[in-house]
């Protein structure tokens, strides 16, 4: 489970997702519910969009702090480990794969 995910969440198959897929979909429908809107009340639907554009961003923001929280855990575990113990093979290999998760999800959102 990448650093950062619900510890209910079994991202096997969707390692690289910020959101949970109930979630997304959660949002989904709320998106298809605005555009269904859309051809009797205009100014509802926008107002449904912009709701669930506000709420997404909450939402996506809270998710990237628990991330964010999780790499710098991972970072000050392993400066505890290496000086308790030495630097080691498998703090600098766990500390290269929660490096790589950070910077993919960065340059992710930066395709945004």
């Amino acid at each position: 489970m990448p650093a950062g995910e619900p510890a209910d969440y079994d991202d096997t198959a969707d390692h690289h997702l910020l959101m949970p897929p109930p979630d997304r979909d959660e949002w989904g429908d709320r998106l298809r519910r605005a555009t269904g809107r859309f051809v009797d009340d205009p100014p509802g639907a926008v107002d449904d969009a912009c709701a669930v554009l506000d709420d997404l961003g909450e939402r996506v923001a809270a998710l990237l702090a628990e991330r964010r929280d999780a790499y710098r855990a991972t970072t000050r575990e392993a400066r505890t480990t290496e000086a308790a113990e030495g630097a080691g093979n498998t703090e600098t290999e766990r500390l290269r794969l929660t490096f790589r998760e950070c910077r993919d999800l960065a340059e992710r959102l930066l395709k945004l």
